[in-house]
């Protein structure tokens, strides 16, 4: 099972449990997951607007808008994060801003996590996201790593997918193809062997 292909199809359907969201930010889209998730996320909901922290606008579709002014974070309800940003950067970008704050929620994927505490504007939840959950004990024996930031009985999908086997020209496929259809057989993959997405609703 290829990591790349898993990471995507995991951080593709955390991102589908939250029907309601129109609007997303997106700090660190322009990475192998991040290019991914979008492109199939607007195939998926074609009403959704995504706007991109970069300088580097790598890609080009109607609903995608791109911008280099970290501020434009504070219009938008839900932020998905791929890059790791200092967090000092953020608390300054809150301190220092006039305008009013809609960000409630701040959905990360990058590794390794590093949790941010917006003490001064508690509505906003930094979750992590982008983690598979084991049903099935066996697949997790051993020590439990907590340097590895994230909660016991749960893995990173990239590593979780270098353990399963599955057939050589499937492992071969290159990261740059994708599609639909290939999310969905990795998500069907990771189900029969008793893996889920982390379950956040209690964190939201």
């Amino acid at each position: 099972m290829d990591g790349g292909h898993f990471d995507r199809s995991i951080c593709f359907n955390q991102l589908m449990e939250f029907p309601e969201v129109r609007e997303i930010f997106f700090i660190g889209a322009n990475g192998k997951i991040g290019n991914a998730v979008c492109s199939l996320l607007l195939g998926k909901r074609p009403e959704v607007k995504i706007c991109i922290l970069s300088k580097n606008r790598s890609m080009n579709h109607p609903n995608i808008s791109y911008t280099e002014n970290i501020q434009d974070m504070l219009k938008y309800q839900v932020v998905v994060v791929g890059k790791i940003l200092p967090g000092p950067k953020y608390i300054l970008l809150l301190s220092g801003s006039s305008d009013p704050v809609k960000t409630k929620l701040v959905l990360d994927y990058s590794v390794p996590f590093i949790p941010l505490h917006f003490n001064q504007h508690p509505q906003i939840k930094h979750v992590q996201i982008g983690l598979i959950e084991s049903t099935d004990r066996s697949f997790l024996r051993g020590p439990f790593d907590v340097c590895m930031s994230h909660d016991q009985n749960h893995i990173y999908p990239v590593m979780r997918a270098v353990s399963l086997t599955q057939p050589r020209q499937e492992t071969q496929m290159k990261l740059e193809k994708y599609s639909s259809d290939d999310v969905k057989l990795y998500w069907e993959k990771a189900l029969s062997y008793g893996l889920r997405n982390r379950d956040i609703s209690n964190l939201i």
